[in-house]
């Protein structure tokens, strides 16, 4: 029988019923009470069913389809909190077997026994949903104790009222409630409750049981049957790791470590899904505690070691955790290292990272066991993905289209791209190889957690290199041109065109980053006689000998450099043999903000017709002292957009940015004449920057409702953001409408 049959079948069968008790549910239903119910009314004084009704209505609905006995069944169920607070009374639980009656439901032998709570509500309103489910349903479903014996438990529950379509919940170990269906979890709507379960997808009594039996074999378990890991979860799950972490005392690099176990069950989850096969990333309680199960373990993680390194060489080629052989066994390279290897498994083992919404994972992992004083060295600050997205979606990048962070961290900027480009592909083992992404970062630790980053974003095959972007470059055949190769006498000056027989640089559609900036990370450049970058390669950045020179007007670039030496100075700038300058009477700058020298080599490294995004110190694209810097930009570049970010995006630091749009035109007649910028000040990111017991994480901040007073949702019933990137796209994608061909062309709008 259905459900709503079963109701029918109920209304019909006790039309005439006034008055429900204790001992109506027990003749009728053959149902227990905890608390004795006495003379409830079937109606309130306006002819609608009362709560009590709805309630036994439902608990007839469980037995007629046969879904639950009434053995198990316990109706106003009294529980005493743990706390030693004011008791709970819910409606209904159900209990996994018959032995519950006469226990004593203050004691840990009922709070185990315990598998489904659910509580009523007479009427369907928004706030008494909100209500039952925050103050009843989930505080009982916290008095569930779990066996210790199982490492995973569950617990479930069921909100019902007048209405036909019901939630369900459920509770695993210490976690926070959620919804049982997998579809209605929503990573910024804790529960979801505008989107209902249907009545006739309630599960069984044998269903539920079936959803905890299920874990406690683990050679058989399968990538459906995990729960896929949402950002909130993961940050709960990295207070364990990093107490593991303490507790080992682990001599590795955490941050390697966790990068290398990750990428193996990216590819346990993707080989189980393409062969519907078993996992292997788990480990039993025989193996921890007993010797000769500890090899089945070991086998089994080196397989998935040897089998994921030809898929993910990069990542994997040259591991810092690895098994050997010795004498037929198989012994770790470090015992602290498999230690942590453990406890990360019996973390995440029973979730699915596949299947997860992982934008923000890897910038999490950073924040949390990067090393602090790596941090604090090099001042990395890495784009949140809501700003890294809207920098993304207005460059609007294509799939034929080469991109390039000279800056890439953890490679989010191309990361996004990928998704971006591939915005309509449903299952990221379809996507293809990212073949046109290329990332470099002279932060070697940083770069593997930026190819695990494009693993979980898609796949493998972006060009990631480890190289100072300032000092070194890639060519054309995709070499990398070593250090002290890249200088002023072997490549010109003005477009980093190669003299004799160098190497040509390769040059890109797009590039986007967010380079270090702002004088606490100056180059030095001279002064105190220290070098941070040899001289010979700073004499190959114009915007090094246009610094210290008086203001120029806007000219092309070798007019600018004599019109600012021959008026002002009354000296000469001279060009070598093969069309360098020379630096006589030049006065050089002894420091250099690296954020001007990255800017330049945007310029140069973009091809004729591409289009750049970089994140700069608001003082470069305002202040006098970079008058200079800002007319050479002008003189290559058409301007297209300045968006200003508040101070707080990038959380760690304070400061306040712009991020600068241009395009590189082929026909540099649009330089001269007059043209319109695109600006816009975002004064809402929509994310806090948190700490919580040592963990970072970015905390969303929701749009209030003036009326309501509630978290606003959208036609969709999803919650909105309080941000202004998403207006900030749209705009500038209706201004790029109105804007010259080529430039609509080059950004590739829709109107052109």
């Amino acid at each position: 029988m259905k459900a709503v049959e079963a109701f029918k079948q109920f209304d019909t069968k006790y039309k005439e019923l006034k008055i429900i008790d204790t001992d109506w549910y027990k003749k009728e239903l053959g149902v227990t009470t905890k608390k004795t119910i006495t003379n409830e009314p079937t109606t309130n004084t306006k002819g609608s069913y009362s709560e009590e009704y709805i309630r036994a209505r439902f608990v007839y609905m469980l037995i007629a389809t046969g879904k639950y006995l009434p053995e198990n069944i316990c109706v106003e169920a009294t529980l005493p909190k743990g706390n030693g607070g004011k008791s709970i009374d819910s409606d209904i639980i159900i209990f996994k077997d018959k032995n519950w009656v006469g226990k004593d439901f203050g004691s840990s032998e009922i709070r185990k026994n315990m598998l489904v709570i659910m509580e009523a509500k007479r009427d369907g309103k928004k706030e008494n949903v909100e209500s039952v489910v925050n103050k009843q349903l989930r505080t009982a479903m916290n008095e569930y104790e779990g066996n210790p014996e199982n490492e995973i438990n569950f617990v479930f529950g069921v909100y019902f009222d007048d209405l036909e379509n019901i939630l369900i919940f459920k509770k695993e170990n210490s976690h926070p409630i959620k919804r049982y269906n997998k579809i209605k979890i929503k990573e910024d709507d804790e529960y979801n409750l505008d989107n209902r379960d249907s009545i006739e997808e309630l599960p069984s009594f044998e269903d539920f049981i079936e959803n905890i039996e299920r874990f406690k074999d683990k050679s058989q378990m399968r990538i459906d049957d995990l729960e896929p890991i949402d950002q909130d979860t993961f940050v709960d799950l990295l207070e364990p790791l990093n107490r593991a972490k303490d507790r080992i005392g682990v001599s590795l690099d955490i941050h390697s470590l966790i990068v290398e176990f990750l990428t193996y069950k990216v590819y346990d989850e993707k080989k189980a899904k393409k062969t519907n096969a078993c996992l292997r990333f788990y480990i039993e309680k025989k193996e921890e505690q007993e010797a000769n199960e500890i090899q089945n373990f070991r086998k089994r993680i080196n397989d998935l070691q040897k089998e994921a390194q030809k898929d993910y060489e990069t990542i994997l080629s040259n591991p810092i955790f690895s098994y050997n052989e010795k004498n037929g066994r198989l012994q770790p390279n470090h015992t602290d290292g498999e230690e942590f290897l453990k406890e990360l498994i019996k973390v995440i083992e029973f979730k699915s990272i596949l299947n997860a919404s992982n934008e923000s994972f890897n910038q999490i992992i950073f924040n949390n066991f990067g090393s602090s004083v790596d941090k604090a060295l090099e001042k990395q600050f890495f784009t949140p993905i809501p700003a890294a997205k809207m920098i993304v979606q207005m460059l609007n990048p294509k799939k034929e289209e080469t991109i390039v962070d000279p800056c890439s961290g953890i490679c989010d900027f191309l990361a996004v791209s990928f998704r971006h480009m591939h915005d309509k592909s449903i299952h990221l083992e379809e996507i293809g190889e990212a073949k046109n992404l290329y990332g470099f970062d002279k932060d070697k630790k940083v770069l593997k957690l930026a190819e695990l980053n494009l693993v979980l974003n898609g796949d493998g095959g972006a060009n990631i290199h480890h190289m100072n972007s300032l000092t070194q470059k890639l060519s054309k055949n995709g070499a990398v041109i070593q250090e002290g190769d890249f200088n002023f006498d072997e490549y010109d000056i003005t477009d980093w065109s190669p003299i004799g027989n160098k190497p040509e640089l390769k040059k890109y559609s797009i590039v986007v980053t967010n380079p270090p900036f702002g004088k606490g990370r100056d180059l030095k450049l001279g002064k105190d006689n220290k070098w941070d970058i040899h001289k010979n390669v700073a004499k190959l950045y114009e915007t090094y000998w246009l610094k210290s020179l008086k203001d120029i007007k806007d000219k092309d670039t070798k007019e600018i450099l004599h019109y600012s030496t021959n008026i002002i100075f009354n000296t000469n700038i001279t060009y070598n043999e093969n069309g360098g300058l020379t630096e006589d009477s030049t006065d050089f700058p002894k420091s250099m903000d690296m954020g001007v020298l990255f800017l330049e080599n945007a310029v140069k490294v973009l091809e004729d017709g591409g289009r750049m995004a970089i994140v700069l110190s608001n003082s470069i694209s305002s202040i006098k002292e970079w008058s200079n810097i800002r007319a050479w930009f002008l003189s290559k570049m058409r301007l297209v957009a300045s968006i200003d970010l508040p101070a707080g995006t990038f959380g760690e630091t304070s400061v306040a940015t712009t991020v600068l749009f241009a395009y590189k035109p082929k026909d540099k007649t649009i330089l001269k004449s007059d043209y319109r910028v695109f600006s816009r000040e975002i004064k809402n990111i929509g994310y806090e920057v948190k700490t919580k017991d040592r963990i970072v994480s970015f905390q969303p901040t929701f749009l209030i409702d003036e009326n309501t007073f509630d978290i606003a949702k959208d036609e969709e019933g999803n919650k909105v953001l309080l941000e202004d990137f998403k207006t900030t796209v749209s705009d500038f994608s209706e201004w790029l409408k109105f804007q010259e061909i080529e430039l609509r062309n080059a950004f590739n709008s829709k109107e052109s």
